[in-house]
């Protein structure tokens, strides 16, 4: 939201003796009256709007720093009563910190710069700097400020200064950095929805994932109205959805309808995360074949029906970010599988395994190694595409049997590893004894059976031992299952 303040020179007195005594109507009117007649009806009402209509902050500031008139838009903007902003110094309504700066740009009044037509400083002009306004509830707002001298121009003889408001600004600058740092998109989307709140004032913004997880990324959206409501059921034909919150027989549940209206929503926009048929924004190179749905937005808003034709655009920009933010989180998930899981199998690798084990190191968890008996002669016989089943239903079978907490992994070959967790010795030998029982009953692969046996041997926990340790004494135990006949388990016993 844009302001202005117009400093006003040493000639401020002068002009009250004609007439102008700081309030803004007085003064846009003596301006019009000597304007040429024939530029008075298009000039007076722009005049009008830009001191009086707008909402804008215009002001008129002494050439000593006394505030002579501030417009109405001050009680919107900064919470101010205008008539009681009279007569005080400028400087109570800026940060101590953009004191110094705003008494620099005084005091080049009509005495530095560059000058043109009017006595406009260009240079001046052309460097905004930013100046942080005093909120009535005690908190600053930043500016973006743009400083015109006029001391040169007889009938304004000061300085305007034109400001606008740089919070959203900052939101989004805020959601940018976000979107660029944040692999998993968690903290992109919040400040996404921050940045949505605080451009369309009166809303209340979540993004619902569409993930295995499940996940609810919060703006403010109480947790009440997000319980029971179901995106999807909101949803005509993918299309957004634009949902008075007072209708009754909608498809908004009767519990979110009547706690929305307590915390004094009107309505309820329901985005699909892509938009298939943006009406306002349309990113560039979109693929419009692809319209694999990602998740949601739900905006709870204070205003009545459908969005305004000017937020529109903010909000189909805003689940286009969203977009992106949920590809690459779902690209950086799948590429974060891919490193640490066995292609054959699915169940982790020896780097994803090592990793969990690093997450986990204070648990207490036997480590368990099996090793298939005979395997080599699975694939001679029947091929290592029958030994890959084999292999996958090895891993299903073993998966059954783990508790939650449990994780298997697969070292190579037909070796595969197991963390026990939470697990004394004779709970990791009840887990071994299940997977063995598990792996009596022969594969069956395209009509070839195939008999599975394994060796297991399982290391004890022990606190002062790493997993590497713990893994070369099961290792150790699981030879020790071999010599012994195969088909069995051993417990490391130093």
């Amino acid at each position: 939201m844009a302001a202005a303040i117009a400093v006003r020179s040493r000639h401020a007195t002068a002009r009250r003796r004609d007439g102008i005594d700081g309030r803004g109507g007085v003064v846009t009117q003596r301006i019009v009256d000597e304007l040429a007649p024939e530029a008075t009806s298009g000039l007076a009402r722009a005049l009008r709007a830009l001191v009086v209509g707008t909402t804008h902050l215009v002001g008129l500031v002494e050439a000593d720093g006394t505030i002579a008139y501030v417009s109405p838009s001050v009680s919107e903007l900064l919470g101010h009563d205008p008539a009681a902003l009279v007569g005080s110094p400028v400087l109570a309504l800026l940060h101590p910190e953009d004191h110094a700066m705003a008494r620099a740009m005084l005091e080049r009044a009509g005495g530095g710069g560059r000058s043109g037509r009017s006595g406009l400083s260009w240079e001046d002009a052309e460097v905004p700097g930013e100046y942080r306004l005093r909120h009535a509830d005690g908190r600053f707002v930043p500016f973006e400020v743009l400083r015109n001298d006029f001391v040169g121009e007889p009938s304004i003889e000061g300085i305007l200064v034109i400001a606008s408001s740089v919070v959203a600004r900052r939101a989004f600058d805020a959601a940018l950095t976000a979107l660029a740092h944040d692999e998993d998109g968690v903290h992109a989307l919040t400040k996404l929805a921050e940045y949505l709140e605080v451009r369309i004032p009166g809303t209340a913004c979540t993004f619902a994932l569409s993930d295995a997880e499940g996940t609810v990324v919060h703006g403010r959206v109480p947790t009440e109205l997000l319980g029971p409501l179901d995106p999807d059921a909101l949803l005509a034909d993918g299309d957004p959805a634009y949902l008075d919150v007072a209708s009754p027989g909608g498809p908004l549940p009767s519990l979110v309808r009547h706690r929305a209206l307590e915390l004094g929503f009107e309505a309820c926009w329901c985005f699909p995360i892509p938009v298939a048929r943006p009406r306002v924004y349309t990113p560039a190179g979109r693929n419009d074949s692809d319209h694999k749905k990602l998740g949601h937005m739900v905006v709870f808003s204070r205003q009545y029906g459908e969005p305004l034709p000017v937020h529109l655009g903010v909000l189909e920009r805003v689940t286009g970010l969203a977009d992106v933010v949920l590809r690459r989180r779902v690209t950086n998930r799948t590429l974060r599988h891919l490193v640490a899981h066995d292609e054959v199998t699915g169940v982790l690798n020896r780097k994803g395994f090592e990793g969990l084990s690093r997450e986990r190191a204070d648990e207490v968890a036997a480590i368990m190694l099996l090793d298939l008996d005979d395997f080599k002669t699975v694939n001679d016989s029947h091929g290592h595409p029958v030994g890959d089943q084999v292999l996958r239903v090895t891993a299903q079978r073993i998966q059954s049997i783990l508790r939650p907490g449990d994780y298997l992994g697969r070292l190579g070959g037909d070796e595969f590893v197991l963390r026990v967790s939470r697990a004394d010795i004779a709970e990791a030998v009840a887990v071994a004894r299940r997977i063995l029982g598990a792996l009596e009953a022969p594969v069956m692969v395209e009509g070839t059976v195939v008999p599975v046996r394994a060796s297991i041997g399982i290391a004890p926990f022990e606190p002062a031992r790493s997993d590497r340790d713990l893994l070369a004494r099961a290792d150790a135990a699981m030879y020790a299952a071999k010599r012994a006949g195969k088909g069995q388990l051993r417990v490391w016993e130093g």
